[in-house]
């Protein structure tokens, strides 16, 4: 058993630093996604939007909002923030809430504070180096938590689940914004499996939990009034403008005489990925969860 548990915690540490040097490297190259940094997929409310990219993405920013339903001097955490992009939306969008933007990436947290400092409401954004499997702050803490394309990353998402429903308030909401299997016990044809595992490797995605079964986890964690809402269609019109900025990307660095580093690789070809996963209909899907703690 003792064997066992230094197995998967080593397992964890060494998925832990691949995150760390991923983003260390590969967060600026976002900039050519997002002037804002804003480091997810966008939603499209009206055609319009298809052609404004930064706009679906902070629209996205404000759907996870509208389903967390902030309240006057409301607490929530941005657990997995990045550079605190969606946090630094929140406060932006609501006057007297309070954002804590926990990243286990140092990198981020640095970044994040020079970019608040440009943000109104600033100085209700608190940055914290820290892991969401283990939250650093006591029961009930939070009004809200959400998690930005963030909770793909954990690898026991279970274990998360409980850390959230122990931090947050009685009638607390969670919403996570992320890709799903829809089923896995249907079958994947060969591009499609080799397209998902390389993508997790890439991005270091250990695993994408699979819809039902994670529904499943929120109520043994704790929560009710689960939501699930198939986004699929409202994401596709930001998903269809990643070939355009790699190409983009990839002609700058040409012309710059810049090479592109390991990481950057690994990024850029992810990203190519995720339109063979996205078109795998049967298989895969973005999806808006929220539920409400007991």
């Amino acid at each position: 058993m003792n064997t066992l548990i230094s197995t998967t915690e080593t397992r964890n540490s060494q998925h832990i630093r691949d995150i760390i040097e991923f983003y260390d490297e590969a967060t600026s190259d976002y900039s050519y996604w997002s002037k804002n940094l804003n480091m997810h997929y966008g939603f499209l409310r009206k055609f319009s939007d298809f052609f404004h990219r930064e706009r679906m993405l902070e629209n996205m920013n404000l759907e996870v909002f509208k389903r967390l339903n902030p309240q006057t001097n409301g607490k929530f955490l941005d657990a997995g923030c990045g550079t605190g992009a969606t946090s630094r939306a929140l406060v932006s969008s609501y006057n007297s809430v309070e954002v804590t933007a926990l990243n286990i990436v140092k990198s981020h947290i640095l970044r994040g504070k020079e970019l608040n400092r440009t943000t109104m409401g600033n100085e209700r954004i608190t940055m914290v180096h820290g892991d969401y499997q283990h939250i650093p702050f006591a029961e009930e803490t939070f009004n809200g938590i959400f998690f930005m394309e963030s909770l793909c990353h954990a690898t026991n998402k279970f274990q998360v689940l409980k850390e959230c429903s122990r931090t947050l308030k009685s009638g607390g909401k969670i919403v996570i914004a992320d890709c799903f299997l829809r089923n896995p016990n249907r079958k994947m044809s060969a591009v499609t499996r080799w397209a998902y595992s390389e993508f997790r490797r890439c991005w270091s995605v250990p695993h994408l939990a699979e819809i039902n079964h994670f529904q499943s986890l929120l109520t043994e964690a704790g929560f009710q009034n689960i939501t699930t809402e198939n986004l699929r269609w409202q994401v596709a019109p930001s998903v269809f403008h990643s070939p355009f900025i790699v190409l983009q990307f990839l002609i700058n660095r040409f012309l710059k005489g810049q090479k592109n580093q390991t990481q950057t690789r690994k990024n850029l070809k992810a990203v190519l990925l995720s339109i063979i996963i996205g078109l795998s209909f049967r298989n895969f899907s973005y999806y808006m969860v929220s539920a409400e703690k007991k």
